[in-house]
């Protein structure tokens, strides 16, 4: 069997990680900081003093993640149609393009 490079092994070691993640149903994005996102972004909007109920804030954060997962699967998908492995932020902006965001 053949050496394996550095290289190939950090590769197998964020496809393995990568196999994991997907496995998983945990959220990826801290709770805490995803309420404390909320709350600011709320606060941009109005004034008035709202409260969050702890199922809706679970929602929100469950939709957010899905929508930045299925982003980045499509700047994946932009980035290796040039023949790259690294996402740039041309890929983003034209996957964001894409999704009209």
């Amino acid at each position: 069997m053949g050496v394996i490079l550095p290289e190939m092994r950090n590769r197998m070691k964020v496809e393995q990680e990568i196999r994991e993640l997907q496995r998983t149903t945990n959220m990826l994005i801290p709770s805490g900081t995803f309420n404390k996102c909320v709350r600011k972004v709320i606060n941009e909007y109005t004034t008035k003093l709202f409260r969050i109920e702890k199922d809706a804030n679970l929602a929100l954060q469950q939709a957010a993640e899905s929508f930045l997962v299925s982003l980045f699967q499509e700047a994946e998908m932009m980035a290796r149609h040039c023949k790259r492995v690294t996402i740039l932020e041309k890929d983003m902006l034209l996957a964001m393009r894409l999704k009209s965001i």
